[in-house]
């Protein structure tokens, strides 16, 4: 257990699978989430408004009771593109 946490740390308690959700983005699509966002401070009240309307449509799979570091992805897409 102790080699996994070691090879698996978070920066904060309950972080882990959202860091993972960010790596899993730059796997899906090839790029850093928020790489061609202008001005971020215009950009995010739109991004958390298409978050919340896409995380309602979103569920667990089976067993897990968390999002995944896939939906995460998904998430932080789908918030960009908005």
């Amino acid at each position: 257990m102790w080699l996994w946490l070691r090879a698996h740390p978070a920066d904060l308690y309950g972080s882990y699978w959202y860091q993972r959700g960010l790596l899993e983005y730059e796997r899906i699509f090839g790029g850093k989430p928020f790489s061609n966002v202008k001005d971020p401070e215009i950009a995010l009240p739109t991004f958390l408004d298409a978050v919340a309307t896409y995380c309602r449509q979103t569920s667990t799979h089976w067993g897990q009771g968390r999002l995944n570091p896939s939906t995460i992805a998904w998430l932080l897409h789908k918030g960009e593109q908005a």
